[in-house]
């Protein structure tokens, strides 16, 4: 750490405190019918960034965040990182085993986590936990919120107390402190290259990697999309993407804040309620992923104004040709796509909004960032030819958190290998054309067969699994479960849909099950290994 220097913030939180100064007066965020001002937003950052201080969290230490789209989620967010911590968001869908490995594996101490999931929380946590502190948020905020109170988890020797205050509980506690002088935030800045925020992703491997964003990942991305999207105080962005997600954080909130415009946060997606929130508040940006596009395509608009949308961006999957033609025929708003990965902080490429629009394209790097396509041998092909994209630039993630070979894999050569297939044509456009191996997006939201897979075998009843993603015109894609009974037994599609409701997020529970009976099983090559292309398109026998 070391002191901030005039005019140049490093971290994140300061970023944010300067901005909000500048806009202390102008609405922040709104969310149902209440809005926060700039001047609102930041009191309560710096507020519950001291009660975690006054808590014990020390700079460095990983803060869990686990809520839907609420309110909460931006003075949390924001506060953690002014108190020197570092935010770890979480899809507040997660089943026990998965918060479990998360907790354990980043050593969570802290965990702000939406009070009717609690239970789903308190049963992930183990003699392992190193969880001290859980601050719960009710919305609406209950009558007499719960009063503060502690749990012990462990056995034995290892047993331990975990202090329970509600949100408002802890800020009020900050404001008392505060009001008697007491103010233990760090008199440092963090440097630019520490590492601000852990986002945990899966890779082919199964269980999930948690990417460090430094500082300086987070702030050069936000800038580029403020820069690339021409963001001003007078816009109002929707953020209706998750903001556990890379996406939704970094271009829903990190950004608009930055730049002093609005964030019409939205809990949940709902096409028709989705447009006359675009008319009521006159939204200027909308973000989100090929499957909510294709959503409100088949919405009526008759009595819908949304005139005030200047610019609609798409990312998280790739978004079909059809969707962008029929988008730009009804609504007549540019509709552009972009990609990138959570490894990338996210935004890699993107396609001009003024300039050169080409359809199917995930467009051109952002500033400051260098995209190739790379061969086997890590050389860049010409153009045309397919190779794996590669990214370098001051986006790209510092590594996997205590996992160095995994980083040592995916960064080579200062070069980030994206694992996803595509080319670039002779105008410096990229294209993909395969998303990295097995990968299924779900909705823009990655799911991993191998960790399914791992889960569906646990069951007692199944011999061979296998998980493939298939076209859905909705979701991008939807799940299949391929299965092989033991011998003898007999299952159920609904017995594994179950079982898998109870391990999994809902996102990742399989759509689709299909049997293969033994002896002969799921298809195969000659070493063995499972034709998982025969399987998207085959029926079972």
């Amino acid at each position: 750490m070391h002191s901030m220097t005039p005019g140049t913030p490093n971290s994140l939180g300061i970023s944010f405190l300067g901005a909000a100064q500048q806009h202390a007066q102008e609405t922040a965020l709104t969310f149902e019918g209440h809005a926060i001002s700039y001047g609102d937003l930041a009191r309560q950052s710096e507020g519950f960034a001291l009660a975690l201080r006054l808590h014990g969290v020390q700079p460095g230490e990983r803060v869990a965040l686990l809520l839907p789209n609420f309110p909460h989620f931006l003075p949390a967010y924001f506060g953690m990182l002014r108190a020197g911590a570092i935010a770890l968001p979480m899809n507040p869908t997660y089943r026990p085993p998965e918060i479990r490995h998360i907790f354990s594996d980043a050593g969570v101490t802290a965990a702000v986590v939406w009070s009717e999931i609690l239970p789903l929380v308190q049963q992930s946590l183990d003699d392992e936990t190193q969880l001290r502190l859980i601050i719960s948020v009710t919305l609406p905020v209950a009558e007499g919120a719960p009063s503060a109170g502690a749990s012990d988890v462990g056995t034995g020797s290892a047993k331990r107390r975990i202090e329970h205050y509600s949100f408002e509980q802890l800020l009020g506690e900050a404001a008392t402190a505060a009001a008697q002088g007491k103010a233990p935030l760090p008199a440092d800045e963090p440097d630019q290259d520490d590492t601000a925020v852990i986002l945990y992703t899966s890779g082919t491997t199964g269980k999930p990697k948690g990417a460090m964003l430094t500082h300086r990942n987070l702030l050069s991305n936000a800038q580029a999309v403020i820069q690339l999207a021409e963001l001003h105080p007078g816009d109002e962005l929707m953020s209706i993407l998750p903001l556990f997600h890379s996406f939704g954080s970094t271009v829903c909130m990190v950004a608009p804040l930055l730049a002093g415009a609005q964030v019409v946060l939205v809990p949940k997606f709902d096409p028709r309620r989705l447009l006359s929130t675009i008319q009521q508040h006159n939204v200027t940006l909308l973000a989100g992923v090929p499957s909510m596009y294709a959503l409100l395509l088949r919405t009526p608009v008759a009595a819908q104004d949304i005139s005030s949308l200047r610019l609609c961006v798409s990312g998280g999957a790739a978004l079909p040709g059809e969707v962008l033609r029929a988008f730009k025929d009804k609504f007549g708003i540019p509709l552009i796509e972009g990609y990138g990965l959570t490894e990338t902080s996210p935004v890699v490429t993107f396609n001009p909004p003024k300039g050169v629009q080409k359809a199917g394209s995930i467009g051109i790097p952002l500033p400051g960032v260098e995209v190739q396509v790379h061969d086997t041998s890590g050389n860049p092909v010409p153009p045309e030819q397919i190779g794996e994209i590669v990214v370098r630039g001051p986006n790209v993630m510092k590594g996997y958190y205590h996992l160095p070979e995994a980083t040592a894999q995916t960064i080579r050569n200062s070069w980030l290998y994206t694992g996803d297939l595509g080319y670039q044509d002779e105008d410096g456009y990229f294209f993909l054309v395969d998303r990295a191996k097995d990968l299924i997006i779900k909705g823009g939201l990655n799911v991993y067969p191998r960790e399914l897979e791992e889960v569906l075998l646990t069951h007692p009843k199944i011999a061979e699994a296998a998980v493939v993603g298939v076209g859905d015109q909705t979701k991008g894609e939807s799940i299949k479960a391929c299965i092989s009974p033991c011998e003898g037994v007999t299952l159920t599609k609904d017995e594994v849909i179950d079982f898998m409701r109870e391990r999994v997020a809902p996102y990742k529970v399989p759509n689709m099950v299909e049997f293969y009976p033994l002896p002969v099983g799921l298809p195969k090559n000659a070493t063995g290994k499972t034709l998982k292309t025969d399987l998207r398109q085959a029926k079972a026998p």
